[in-house]
């Protein structure tokens, strides 16, 4: 029972933190995935591709999270940068999410992608707020 309401507890978590920062191109990417371009990586495998990619790294004292699949501008492609290039990137278009750790960030930068909708379209949205009315809060 504690696995389901942990698990309701991140994707909350998540939610609150992407709503938070939804003026960025990169959580609206998130947000809304299907509405963007993909990125193919034959760096990863045969077929594959990314919308996404974050890192974390701390900045001036401050942990922050980024990405490094970009989107240059407004309906270009995405391009991929290396993590120096997409610090660099994200602290001049701030396009980055402050954290009070090093942790959170470290934590947010692998498991945002828990916000997006799974194969069988329940959104994990849904799926958190099901499993804390199922199981309380």
């Amino acid at each position: 029972m504690a696995d389901y309401r942990q698990l309701a507890q991140e994707l909350t978590l998540i939610q609150e933190i992407l709503k938070r920062n939804s003026e960025k191109n990169f959580v609206q990417r998130i947000v809304n995935r299907a509405q963007y371009p993909v990125l193919d990586r034959p760096d990863i495998g045969s077929g594959w591709s990314s919308t996404h990619s974050m890192a974390w790294d701390i900045v001036d004292g401050i942990p922050i999270v980024y990405p490094t699949v970009i989107q240059p501008l407004p309906g270009s492609p995405l391009k991929m940068l290396n993590q120096g290039d997409a610090v660099r990137h994200a602290m001049k278009n701030k396009e980055y999410i402050e954290f009070d750790s090093p942790q959170m960030a470290d934590w947010f930068s692998r498991n945002y992608k828990k916000a997006w909708a799974d194969d069988t379209g329940l959104s994990f949205q849904k799926y958190a707020q099901d499993l804390q009315n199922m199981w309380g809060k």
